[in-house]
């Protein structure tokens, strides 16, 4: 081989290895950008912040399960045709899938396992707000998993709200039996015409009739402060409750909570349903009543009876 061919051959050579190490080193960088953005979007769904005039619906449609939104302490977001909880599919079905709502400041309110007191905690509390007659809150079919910690919900009175937080009501059975895990921690929820600052409004108007109500798998409302459901509406009193579900499936927990309401501060069953097939109500295994204050009860002395009430089922069905 020639001088001339051989250097030839080598130029050839070493432009080849150069080209070649300019494509990879594009592909690495083009790797690594991606890369990058790849981490950042992992890294934004794990919480995602609401700014304080921010789109909370926004943030609820964009949630993965597991991932957080944290609400301005002391911010109001409101919506006149209510804040609905997705369906994000069937995620892993453990408690793992979680979507976490909770006030920027948990630091001012109480600790946890320890019941808020709104006159002190109020303002640490983002606020939930129903501006028209629609719930604050309501769920789609199927949808699973979601909890609030620190969060108040309430109305502006500018209407009737016969439900502030609605849980699977507007489903069939079988998309119950799947709506599993909802719960409110260290919440205040309430009608408009009592506040932080006025729990005691002596107003016989209301228009709020119920704070939550959930036909849904393992509701818990634990730790919270849900009031002021009691009054009139229209010169016709209200059937006014704290907690309810009339459908179930359940179960339901309800844990070291203050609920004052006039008809129940928690209501179970009287829906309608049909004997075929057979319903079967059943009180689970282990399930426990520990005990209630009860307040503002007129003669209410040491020695009375205090009924709890069962309703009989619709015939054909059996409870157990």
């Amino acid at each position: 081989m020639s001088v001339k061919k051989f250097h030839l051959k080598v130029a050839i050579t070493i432009l080849a290895i150069a080209i070649a190490s300019l494509i990879f080193a594009y592909a690495q960088t083009k790797k690594t950008a991606s890369d990058i953005v790849r981490a950042r979007r992992v890294e934004d769904r794990h919480t995602i912040t609401v700014s304080a005039k921010g789109d909370f619906q926004k943030a609820l449609n964009s949630a993965q399960c597991g991932d957080a939104i944290v609400l301005q302490a002391g911010a109001t977001y409101g919506n006149a045709s209510s804040f609905v909880l997705p369906y994000k599919g069937p995620c892993s079905g453990t408690d793992a899938d979680y979507i976490t709502i909770q006030t920027s400041n948990l630091a001012g309110i109480a600790a946890s396992g320890q019941r808020i007191d709104p006159a002190v905690h109020g303002g640490a509390m983002a606020r939930l707000v129903a501006t028209g007659t629609q719930p604050v809150i309501k769920t789609q079919p199927l949808a699973h998993h979601y909890k609030f910690i620190g969060i108040e919900f309430t109305s502006t009175g500018a209407g009737y709200i016969p439900i502030l937080v609605n849980l699977g009501t507007d489903t069939t059975r079988d998309q119950r039996e799947a709506m599993k895990g909802f719960v409110f921690d260290r919440c205040f929820v309430h009608p408009p015409e009592i506040s932080s600052s006025n729990l005691a409004n002596p107003s016989s108007v209301r228009t709020a009739a119920k704070g939550i109500f959930g036909a849904v798998v393992d509701l818990y409302v634990i730790n919270s402060y849900l009031a002021g459901f009691t009054g009139y509406y229209n010169n016709e009193l209200i059937d006014s409750m704290c907690i309810g579900s009339d459908v179930g499936p359940g179960p339901i927990h309800v844990i070291n909570n203050y609920l004052e309401a006039w008809y129940s501060s928690v209501f179970i069953g009287g829906a309608d349903a049909a004997v075929n097939p057979v319903h079967t109500g059943t009180i689970a295994a282990g399930a426990t009543i520990g005990q209630a204050t009860l307040s503002s009860v007129t003669d209410l002395a040491v020695g009375d009876l205090v009924a709890f009430q069962l309703n009989l089922p619709p015939p054909g069905s059996t409870v157990s």
